[in-house]
């Protein structure tokens, strides 16, 4: 039995020395992204954006489809045969 919860979980044990790298890298992104032009951050600014919304719909769409939804269903369905239901 490993005392090393990385391994515990599957991971393969790297450490803290790959996590200083990772974050050494993030860090090295980070300065490159605030050094850029405007136009080139408005565009890695658009790209990481449309990244993260293409996450969402999936994460959507996964959720919608294991049934984890269904009580936003449920819910409109009550508020409108109460008549409480709002318009958008």
């Amino acid at each position: 039995m490993t005392t090393n919860k990385r391994r515990d979980r599957g991971g393969a044990g790297l450490g803290s020395h790959l996590e200083g790298n990772i974050m050494s890298k993030i860090d090295d992104l980070k300065a490159e992204i605030e050094s850029l032009p405007s136009e080139e951050f408005a565009e890695i600014f658009q790209w990481l954006s449309e990244r993260g919304w293409e996450k969402w719909d999936k994460e959507i769409e996964a959720d919608s489809q294991a049934g984890r939804l269904e009580f936003l269903v449920r819910e409109g369905r009550e508020q409108k045969a109460k008549g409480t239901l709002k318009d958008l």
